[in-house]
């Protein structure tokens, strides 16, 4: 079935059917802007019913400020056909709203009438306010990141798709030689056509085609330096960031050929101790072969010669003896040290009674603290039970700073006092206190070096200036340590520490 189109104009009635059932806001106004009539549509936007519409006023319904002539005079006279506005209103309920009316003139009628056309435009605006929001943020942030982007340190830039350069940092300006005038908009292998075939151009492919960052180090001849270039895809194409890193070289060569020396050095050190050690010990035994022979000869002299009426004989033969064995000390203690400083010192670990121990240490120089008018005191915590170390050398290392106690203490009437400690940490403390003239404060440096007696070399006190050093190396090869405390004219304290396992509890017996 065909319709033909229809030529004659709507009815009154057709007109006014469109104008009451129409979705959008339609009202006849006078020129002044007082509303003659208006659709439901119209009323419903304002929320009030169409009857009170005529007589009211546009102004009515939309928020100041209003200007005076809502219409322009263009479209009142008839030179403007058509007039669109945007403003905010509110209805009877004091709803705010937004809405967009367009005008046009009816001349045909007298006086002339404005015809408006109205839609309320509430959610646009504010969608328009986000966009606005959101775009002031992108700027805001846009702006942020340029301002950082131009005052790091690493040199920036990005390429699309295309490979043009799309922003060029300053710090990429000074490294690159090229302006970013020169470089924004042209393309990276036409810019710079000797990285055509290098390392550059397939790392940057292949991290746009893969989309996985590249990294790597390259020598830039322009510049005569080495750049680090970390390269990024992105949806836009490539973020390149680059930075001089020559400097870094050359302290990492410096570095490494500081290291090579370091190691040179050591290895000779090492070198020159054990040829030190290997001499010690090939003279000590060298010298220990005539010394016997000496020592031999002179105790076989010594009843022949004291039954001799020659007592300054007996007198020399007595010095020969006396620094014979104190020739033979030095000679055990060198070797000693020597075996130590080789690494040829074997622990032997067991189980024992640390008390037991100690008191063995104290009988051991008893005749030498007989000899020196000294009294010993041994006290012991009584956490302490079995031990698992090496009991001989603690021995040793207890005899040797009971020994220098002893001969450095106040003469006849001092005191030795040994003390066995449990330590908060688990460590075993064996501590060695004397009341002699102790070490001088601008001396106690010198402690623990080999030969020095910090100036007792003078003196009639037996000594070779190896038994401390010796107690350090064997403590803290044991994995202990050593330390003193010493107060001039008032005595000094010797102590190790050393991580000794207990396995239980034994009291001892009083001492």
């Amino acid at each position: 079935m065909e319709f033909a189109p229809r030529t004659d104009p709507p009815s009154t009635a057709e007109l006014q059917t469109i104008f009451e059932h129409a979705k959008v806001g339609l009202a006849v106004l006078l020129p002044d802007g007082t509303i003659e009539t208006g659709n439901p549509a119209f009323a419903r936007l304002f929320g009030i019913e169409g009857q009170q519409l005529p007589g009211t006023h546009l102004r009515d319904y939309l928020k100041p400020p209003v200007t005076p002539s809502l219409f322009p005079p263009a479209l009142i006279n008839g030179t403007l056909e058509a007039h669109t506005a945007e403003h905010p209103a509110k209805t009877d309920q004091g709803r705010e709203i937004w809405v967009r009316y367009h005008c046009s003139l009816d001349n045909t009628s007298k006086p002339p009438r404005v015809i408006m056309v109205v839609r309320e435009i509430s959610d646009e605006k504010r969608l328009q306010k986000r966009l606005e929001r959101s775009e002031h943020r992108a700027r805001g942030l846009a702006e942020k990141l340029t301002t950082t982007l131009e005052s790091i340190t690493d040199a920036f830039f990005t390429v699309d798709h295309h490979w043009r350069f799309t922003y060029v940092n300053r710090e990429a300006e000074r490294v690159l030689q090229r302006s970013r005038g020169r470089l924004l908009g042209s393309v990276i292998w036409h810019a710079f056509p000797e990285l055509l075939g290098t390392r550059v151009e397939s790392e940057y492919r292949a991290a746009v085609a893969e989309g996985t960052a590249a990294h790597f180090e390259l020598f830039y001849q322009p510049v005569q330096g080495w750049l680090e270039v970390n390269a990024y895809p992105s949806e836009e194409g490539l973020a390149v960031y680059f930075r001089d890193v020559t400097a870094y070289k050359r302290t990492q060569a410096e570095l490494e050929r500081m290291n090579a020396e370091l190691r040179q050095a050591k290895e000779q050190a090492e070198a020159a101790a054990r040829a030190k050690s290997e001499f010690l010990s090939s003279m000590s035994h060298e010298l220990r072969t005539p010394l016997n022979a000496i020592l031999g000869f002179a105790q076989l002299l010594e009843p022949e010669l004291s039954r001799a009426d020659n007592p300054k004989q007996h007198t020399y033969l007595q010095h020969v003896l006396t620094h014979g064995r104190q020739l033979t000390q030095l000679i055990d203690e060198v070797l000693e040290l020597a075996r130590i400083e080789s690494g040829k010192v074997r622990l032997q670990t067991a189980h024992f009674d640390l008390y037991t121990t100690l008191e063995e240490a104290c009988r051991a120089v008893s005749g030498l603290a007989e000899r020196f008018g000294i009294t010993m005191e041994l006290s012991f915590d009584s956490r302490i039970g079995t031990c698992i170390a090496d009991e001989a050398r603690i021995k040793q290392v207890t005899i040797n700073l009971l020994s220098n106690a002893i001969k450095y203490n106040k003469p006849e009437g001092g005191t030795v006092e040994l003390h066995g400690a449990l330590l908060e940490d688990g460590r075993v403390r064996v501590a060695v206190r004397d009341q002699g003239l102790g070490i001088p404060y601008d001396r106690q440096n010198e402690l623990f070096r080999a030969f020095s007696r910090l100036g007792r070399e003078a003196s009639n006190t037996e000594g070779t200036g190896i038994g401390l050093i010796v107690t350090k190396r064997l403590v803290e090869q044991m994995g202990g340590t050593v330390g003193f405390r010493s107060v001039p004219e008032q005595g000094s304290e010797f102590w190790f520490d050393l991580p000794i396992r207990v396995e239980h509890e034994t009291p001892p017996a009083s001492s």
